[in-house]
Formats: structure tokens, sequence, C-alpha cells
């Protein structure tokens, strides 16, 4: 990806998301808190300032947390 990213999220009720990632060596690089509401959520991120590469992405809620691999072209 060239660094515009959409994610949608379902929200099963209105909550709190953070959204971070971090380079290869576990700097963190993006830091970001969203309200969401119940429902569908499109989640648009400009990362188009990143340097190409392999980041890890944590996307964090009340119930939990996910990480993914994302990479940056």
């Amino acid at each position: 990806n060239s660094g515009n990213f959409r994610l949608e999220y379902v929200s099963t009720a209105s909550q709190k998301i953070t959204m971070q990632l971090y380079d290869a060596i576990g700097k963190l690089v993006y830091n970001e808190t969203r309200e969401m509401h119940h429902g569908a959520n499109l989640i648009e991120m400009d990362l188009q300032n990143l340097r190409k590469g392999v980041y890890t992405f944590t996307f964090s809620t009340s119930t939990g947390i996910r990480t993914e691999k994302l990479v940056v072209q």
C-alpha cells in the first residue's frame, strides 16, 4: 500500500478505540484514539509520510487487542 488505509470496524456498542503503529524496531510512529459508534465505522488513515517497510498495527478496544502486520510500499 502507498500509505492510504481504510478500515471498516463494526462495533457492538459506542466505545473508544486506540490505533497504534510501530516500525520494525518497535518505535511508536502513529497513535490515535477515536470514538466509535454502534454499527459500521469507516476509518481512514493517511500514513503517506511513513517510510516504506513493514509495521505492526495494534487496534485496541474495551474488549481486547488485535495485532496485524501492515506493509507500506
